[in-house]
């Protein structure tokens, strides 16, 4: 197995490999190595970001389809503490910490101390497991065409395994290998890791320090580890700094949807928009998008994004609600129409003689109508200046509620 490319997630201080901790800002590419192992012992007594075994999962799927192995050195099923920044502030939840796993192993936590091997390969690494705290099932069948083999089996005296080599197979294709081994109890995790680097790739480590090392002072290093220490915090705080300016520029780069969307996703940024204008829309009375209130009038909103040009059959459904209104409520209503036109060209090629929004015989409905025209490019752009602070909100809806026929923001 030598001149492979081996990762380590979950320790670290392996010279001439490549090695991870949990909370590591940089993550691996996990499929990029050859083979994989993970320490579920670190990982079981760490806070981690929520995302991470999510992010795990996924490389080892495409490490062991792409013929890549894993080794795991696991422990007892628990929940581990995991935490995600939102908005600045660190909220806590909690998962099980064998999510990370490619394959649906189950996990009991029992304790014994019978061993049945089926042959020798982890005999070896077994001397140093004199009890095991933990044993597990492996279903026969990942889906209807993919079954999981098995081999190089130990288990307990009632057949519960205790470690193994686990794979996926079909009639064409066979994946790399999941090793699944305990955690040992007569040696660290650290030290079983440098156990398996030598015993299966002639990788041969220093001895780990002793923990009472650690009390040893050498001149100099205590003002390095500080240094190191701040600046960790520093890449912390920058980099929950940049989780929300990633979130604001994905919220602000939503409302180009307003300029090419249509049906669902219009509407929904439509509704968006107007929340944040204050005007947070209400749910429908009959089958219209949305209404929104202003003053003591009731806005019935429908959302329109073709492409071309607005028809006069888009006004039906809205004739049909304004007659609707007149018959069931008291209240003043207006209709309003929001028009996505030409969506999918440029916008300086929208609006010209050729690629009118809102045809001439449109405008004559909403007109007789009372109906407010509403261009998503006129919405987007004086929202815009909304944000800059250029206009107010209140001066936003008063114009779509005084309209007849198309708003013009800029009177």
């Amino acid at each position: 197995m030598g001149n492979k490319k081996i990762l380590i997630l979950g320790a670290k201080d392996f010279p001439r490999i490549h090695c991870y901790y949990w909370n590591d800002k940089i993550f691996p590419n996990i499929p990029d190595f050859d083979f994989v192992i993970m320490n579920v012992v670190s990982l079981s007594n760490s806070v981690i970001e929520e995302s991470i075994q999510a992010k795990i999962i996924e490389g080892l799927k495409t490490l062991l389809t792409s013929g890549g192995n894993l080794i795991a050195i696991g422990c007892p099923e628990k929940m581990i503490e995991t935490f995600k920044i939102y908005q600045g502030k660190r909220y806590k939840n909690w998962q099980n910490n064998y999510l990370w796993c490619p394959i649906p192993i189950k996990i009991i936590n029992e304790s014994g101390t019978s061993f049945v091997f089926k042959d020798d390969t982890f005999r070896e690494y077994f001397k140093f497991v004199k009890k095991w705290t933990y044993c597990f099932d492996v279903p026969d069948m990942y889906d209807t065409d993919t079954i999981i083999g098995e081999n190089n089996l130990v288990t307990n005296r009632y057949g519960k395994y205790l470690a193994g080599r686990f794979y996926f197979a079909t009639s064409r294709w066979t994946s790399g290998s999941l090793y699944f081994l305990p955690c040992p109890t007569e040696i660290t995790d650290i030290e079983a890791i440098n156990f398996i680097l030598e015993k299966l790739f002639n990788v041969y480590q220093r001895t780990p320090p002793p923990k009472w090392t650690k009390l040893i002072e050498v001149p100099g290093l205590r003002n390095i580890q500080i240094n190191i220490e701040t600046n960790i915090k520093k890449i912390t705080q920058l980099s929950e700094e940049n989780d929300e300016f990633k979130e604001k520029e994905s919220e602000l780069i939503s409302y180009r949807e307003l300029l090419y969307e249509t049906g669902t996703p219009l509407e929904d940024i439509i509704r968006k928009v107007f929340t944040v204008l204050g005007y947070k829309p209400k749910s429908p009375f009959y089958k219209e998008e949305y209404v929104i209130g202003y003053e003591k009038k009731v806005g019935i909103i429908e959302c329109k994004g073709n492409k071309k040009s607005i028809k006069r059959n888009d006004f039906r459904q809205l004739l049909d609600y304004l007659k609707e209104y007149e018959i069931d409520y008291e209240s003043k209503h207006k209709g309003i129409l929001i028009g996505n036109a030409w969506r999918l060209k440029p916008l300086e090629e929208r609006d010209r003689s050729e690629t009118p929004i809102f045809p001439d015989d449109v405008i004559k409905i909403a007109t007789k109508q009372e109906i407010a025209l509403v261009s998503t490019i006129d919405l987007f752009n004086v929202f815009c200046k909304f944000l800059e602070g250029r206009i107010k909100a209140k001066d936003i809806v008063k114009k779509i509620f005084s309209a007849k026929g198309i708003v013009n923001f800029d009177k």
